[in-house]
């Protein structure tokens, strides 16, 4: 017999040995490894879909709101527009009657009380006036605010229904796979 033919009868030996070796310990080892990153990986799936589920019901609760916030300043904004609305008449009264006061024919102009009293009254609808107007300037730029936010809570939203939806899936999936072993 040649020293080469033995020489590599006995690596084949060591090697049948060595594949023994690996089937007895290594693969179990193996095995323990992949089943504990396995239950690491959907209990880390189930804990992303209970919080995506919180931030969504949390986006939900919050669009309720902001819904709510704009219906009561549409509404603000539609009282102050009548308010404005209603202090016009008055303030042309008023006017016309200091005008025909201030330009009577063949009256001398006289400055007496009761044209003292029209003018504070235009005075005090045209501040009046002005006030409402600033509260209707604040309210409409507020609502364009809110309707900007509840644009960004849609979007947000739409995009955790979107992940929850997938992460559902997954965790169906990861079932069903789960029930095959």
């Amino acid at each position: 017999m040649f020293p080469y033919k033995t020489h590599n009868y006995g690596l084949l030996k060591m090697t049948d040995h060595a594949l023994d070796l690996h089937t007895c310990i290594i693969l179990p080892q193996t095995t323990s490894i992949l089943e504990g990153q396995w239950t690491a990986t959907n209990y880390s799936l189930r804990k992303r879909l209970h919080e995506m589920e919180q931030a969504q019901h949390e986006l939900e609760w919050q669009k309720k709101n902001t819904e709510a916030e704009i219906a009561e300043t549409e509404e603000s904004i539609s009282n102050l527009r009548q308010a404005l609305a209603d202090k016009t008449p008055p303030l042309m009264v008023v006017n016309t009657r200091l005008e025909n006061r201030i330009h009577r024919p063949r009256v001398e102009l006289c400055r007496d009380p009761p044209m003292y009293g029209m003018v504070e009254e235009v005075a005090e609808i045209a501040g009046v006036q002005h006030s409402l107007s600033e509260k209707l300037t604040t309210a409409l730029q507020g609502l364009g605010t809110l309707q900007r936010t509840l644009e960004r809570i849609d979007r947000d939203l739409e995009s955790k229904t979107a992940c929850v939806s997938f992460d559902k899936e997954c965790i169906e999936v990861q079932f069903f796979v789960n029930q095959m072993r």
